[in-house]
């Protein structure tokens, strides 16, 4: 991160900053996601999003950079775990409940091996 910032002095702050935030937000991330709110966890989504839209426009400003590249990144994730979550539903409606999401399993599986795994998103 601190290859971006202009002088010693700003690439160590924004070294420290990034380092601080990441800290404050392993403390506070687990606090913010409620069992009553399984299996969608909207709060902890919301505070996961703002706390990402707090950190790009942070460095926006430190850095005096454009967040192009990091909403360009975020919009990828998204439809790479969208896609697959489709993908999937679409297998389980055509009948194949080797796709079915309500089945949980406890197997040591990646989340490619487990078919009946789906990403979690706010959105539908």
């Amino acid at each position: 991160m601190s290859c971006f910032a202009r002088g010693t002095l700003i690439s160590k702050v924004a070294s420290a900053l990034v380092f601080i935030g990441v800290g404050l937000g392993n403390v506070i991330g687990p606090y913010a996601f409620f069992e009553s709110q399984a299996p969608h966890y909207t709060t902890g989504v919301i505070v996961c999003m703002i706390s990402r839209i707090a950190e790009v426009c942070h460095l926006c400003i430190l850095l005096e950079k454009e967040a192009h590249s990091q909403i360009v990144v975020i919009l990828v994730l998204r439809l790479a775990f969208a896609i697959p979550n489709k993908l999937r539903d679409k297998k389980f409606a055509e009948g194949d409940l080797r796709y079915d999401p309500e089945v949980i399993t406890y197997e040591d599986m990646t989340d490619k091996q487990n078919l009946h795994f789906r990403y979690l998103s706010m959105c539908p």
